[in-house]
C-alpha cells in the first residue's frame, strides 16, 4: 500500500516541535492523538515520520515466526514503523532488525509491546519507543497479520501514511489532513513558549502569567 508523504521540508520543521505542542493542539481541538505508556529506548532521540503500520499477535502454539522482515521492506527511507504487539512481553524488535531498518533508511519504531537486544541498538542510535525490554525470542511467539493496514497502539488508531512524532515524553500520531487545523497550533505553542522562557530567564513574568491566571 503507498501513500502520499510529507515534503522533506515540513519534516524538517515538525522536527523542531515536541509532543507537548502537539498535545495541548489536540486539546483545543478534541483530537485523540497522544500514545501513552511507551517510552523512548534511548533518552534524548526524537523521530518524526510516516507510519507504515503492522499488527502482531500472538497465537501460540501455532504461531512459526513474526515476519516483520516484510513489513520493514515496505518501508521508504525516513518511515517510522508502527508496532501493534497489543503489549506482548516478547522481543518484537531486536539487533538484527535495527541493521535491517537502517539499512532501508527507515527512521525509527513504535513498539506497543517489547524489544530485546536493547544494548545493541541504543549502540547503533536507532530510535526506538517501547513498553518494555525482555531477552524473549518473537520467534514461536508472535504472528505477523497484517501489514499497512490501520492499528491500534494504546488506544489510539494508527493509519498507514499518519505523521508520527516521538521523543522523550512518548509519542503523538496526527492525521495529514488534519495538520492544516493542527499545525498553526503547534507553531503558536512553539513561539509562545520560546518567547516565555526568554522572558523567565530575564525574570519577567508577563506571558507566563497570561497563560496561567
Amino acid at each position: 500500500m503507498q501513500f502520499p508523504r510529507l515534503s522533506a521540508e515540513l519534516i524538517e520543521e515538525l522536527k523542531k516541535y515536541d509532543t507537548s505542542g502537539f498535545s495541548d493542539a489536540f486539546d483545543e481541538l478534541g483530537i485523540q492523538g497522544v500514545i501513552t505508556g511507551i517510552l523512548p529506548l534511548t533518552p534524548g532521540m526524537k523521530v518524526v515520520g510516516p507510519a507504515v503500520t503492522t499488527r502482531s499477535r500472538d497465537v501460540r502454539p501455532s504461531a512459526p515466526t513474526a515476519d516483520l522482515g516484510k513489513v520493514v521492506m515496505a518501508c521508504q527511507s525516513g518511515d517510522v514503523v508502527v508496532v501493534d504487539a497489543s503489549g506482548a512481553e516478547a522481543g518484537t524488535w531486536g539487533g538484527l532488525m535495527t541493521l535491517i531498518a537502517q539499512n532501508r533508511g527507515v527512521a525509527g519504531v513504535i513498539i506497543d509491546g517489547c524489544t530485546r537486544d536493547a544494548a545493541e541498538i541504543r549502540e547503533a542510535q536507532f530510535p526506538c519507543w517501547t513498553t518494555g525490554v525482555v531477552p524473549y525470542s518473537v520467534v514461536t511467539r508472535l504472528k505477523t497479520l497484517s501489514i499497512n493496514e490501520p492499528v491500534t497502539v494504546r488506544g489510539v488508531t494508527v493509519y498507514p501514511g499518519d505523521i508520527i512524532l516521538a521523543d522523550d515524553d512518548g509519542a503523538v500520531v496526527v492525521r495529514p489532513q488534519q495538520l492544516e487545523e493542527v499545525l498553526p497550533r503547534v507553531r503558536a505553542h512553539y513561539e509562545w513558549e520560546q518567547k516565555t522562557k526568554d522572558e523567565l530567564r530575564r525574570g519577567i513574568f508577563d506571558s507566563i502569567k497570561k497563560r496561567v491566571t
